[in-house]
């Protein structure tokens, strides 16, 4: 009864996965979006409001998260539901195993408008991501062998 309390994928151990974000900043404003492209690059859109031109900057970087459970919704993730229904079953998972992915076979919103909780969930759509860190800092590429990155 109610909502879930198993997501689809409980991992056996964390694994991290790398993500997008941008952070956009100007003199007023500041907000930060993910999802899971790979991108490292810095550039700069205008915009223009009544009182002039307002600069806008946008950095790209990738950062890794860990993950301990993949959650997988055959639908596309709009903001609504997303925000009122699976936000709500994600935090049970959170508060049990920790930080986690959420997958949606058929796309997603913007992730400005998806509540991530704070950073413990990733959104993602169409795939899962193919490069993860284990635990040993070892990095897995899907169709690949083990590279060793401590060294």
């Amino acid at each position: 009864r109610g909502t879930a309390k198993t997501p689809d994928i409980l991992l056996s151990f964390p694994v991290a996965i790398k993500v997008l974000t941008i952070e956009q900043s100007s003199r007023t404003k500041s907000t930060k979006l993910m999802n899971g492209q790979r991108v490292d690059v810095n550039f700069e859109t205008r915009s223009h409001s009544k009182s002039g031109v307002n600069s806008v900057k946008a950095t790209k970087t990738e950062e890794w998260k860990m993950i301990s459970w993949i959650d997988s919704k055959a639908m596309f993730g709009d903001a609504h539901t997303h925000n009122t229904d699976i936000v709500s079953q994600a935090e049970g998972y959170i508060h049990r195993f920790g930080p986690g992915l959420i997958l949606y076979w058929f796309g997603h919103a913007p992730n400005t408008e998806l509540d991530n909780c704070h950073g413990d969930i990733v959104v993602t759509g169409w795939n899962i991501p193919l490069t993860m860190m284990l635990p040993t800092g070892e990095i897995i590429n899907y169709g690949e062998n083990i590279v060793n990155t401590t060294m």
